[in-house]
């Protein structure tokens, strides 16, 4: 994640604006490395809610011919820990919880619970072991695991530092933020996803996932070596509020957009998501193109990559979500051609 980050920042050099996205060079540069086994996926564009750019290339299934399409869901990895961040941020508005709010009163056994507050886990600030870096990770990820089984996991993963004296990312973070959502909703985690976000924005392929089936327009990941092969599929219940979201393009654009138009979260808690520390946010990360600000994540899991980055300042987002992909540097460099031109 940290490389397609630095990727970004230095691959574009222009300001961002959207008026000349050359379409038809954007289409055949996409279909030229799909040809090549270059990329499968979705790429969408949009300002200020309206949606200027969609493309999906490659395939679904490749046993069965199945090509991708502009409403195929995409597992989306750690781009669910902005949806997870927005659900706290709700939450805080609804003065059910507080950033300052310590987790002892949820997760008691925790090393430093008094200590570790909200804000810590929305920042990868509280320390807390990231059980995806586990040595036997690799041997379990593929099968169901229970709320206490996890818990149990990331408890005994310890810690790496004490709380807020650095910044280390960590998928126990935003588990534990599923689970305290689940508590003070008292509502699974996915109910409270479709009630509070999907219903509200009119999101019609956004949910929490569950095992692949391409018979619901889904995808299988691939990685390619000669040719492109499957990857073993992680169960969901791994993931959870770290990762679990399968989403397209689009609908990730819009509730992207939808955040910094005011729909979802108060204006006073975007400020709030929006301060960064070394880098780090509460479920977005900071970059700057040419002094242009803007807000990023990426997600990954199996064989599935994506990124979303979002310009304020010009109300555009780029969202790129895949399900094989080689060459992430390459292709970032020439979608972010396509919606900048020199300003003079």
């Amino acid at each position: 994640m940290q490389n397609l980050i630095l990727c970004f920042a230095l691959l574009v050099t222009q300001e961002v604006y959207s008026q000349n996205i050359n379409k038809r060079v954007l289409n055949n540069f996409l279909e030229d490395k799909a040809a090549k086994n270059e990329i499968m996926g979705s790429v969408a564009i949009m300002q200020a809610g309206k949606l200027l750019y969609i493309k999906s290339v490659g395939y679904a299934d490749i046993e069965n011919n199945t090509k991708n399409n502009t409403f195929t869901k995409f597992r989306i990895g750690s781009i669910t820990k902005t949806f997870t961040a927005s659900l706290i941020f709700m939450a805080i508005d609804e003065k059910k919880i507080s950033l300052s709010q310590s987790i002892v009163d949820y997760f008691p056994d925790i090393i430093n619970a008094k200590q570790i507050q909200i804000r810590h886990l929305l920042s990868h600030r509280s320390g807390i072991h990231n059980f995806t870096d586990n040595i036997d990770f690799a041997t379990w990820y593929t099968k169901y695991k229970s709320r206490e089984e996890m818990l149990s996991i990331i408890l005994n993963g310890g810690i790496d530092f004490m709380p807020d004296t650095e910044s280390s990312y960590s998928n126990s973070n935003y588990y534990l933020l599923g689970y305290i959502l689940e508590k003070i909703y008292h509502q699974p985690y996915e109910d409270i996803l479709k009630e509070k976000i999907v219903l509200k924005l009119g999101l019609k392929n956004t949910y929490y996932g569950g095992k692949i089936n391409i018979k619901k327009n889904e995808c299988n990941s691939y990685y390619f070596d000669k040719t492109w092969n499957i990857k073993l599929e992680t169960d969901i219940s791994i993931p959870f509020g770290a990762g679990g979201i399968s989403s397209t393009a689009t609908d990730i654009a819009i509730f992207l957009t939808s955040i910094f138009k005011g729909d979802l979260i108060s204006s006073s808690s975007l400020l709030l998501m929006t301060s960064f520390k070394e880098g780090v946010g509460m479920g977005l990360f900071e970059t700057k193109f040419n002094e242009q600000l803007g807000y990023l994540h990426t997600g990954d899991i199996d064989g599935f990559g994506s990124i979303f980055t979002y310009f304020p300042l010009k109300k555009i987002c780029l969202v790129i979500t895949t399900n094989g992909c080689k060459s992430y540097n390459e292709i970032s460099e020439e979608i972010i051609k396509n919606i900048l031109y020199q300003h003079k």
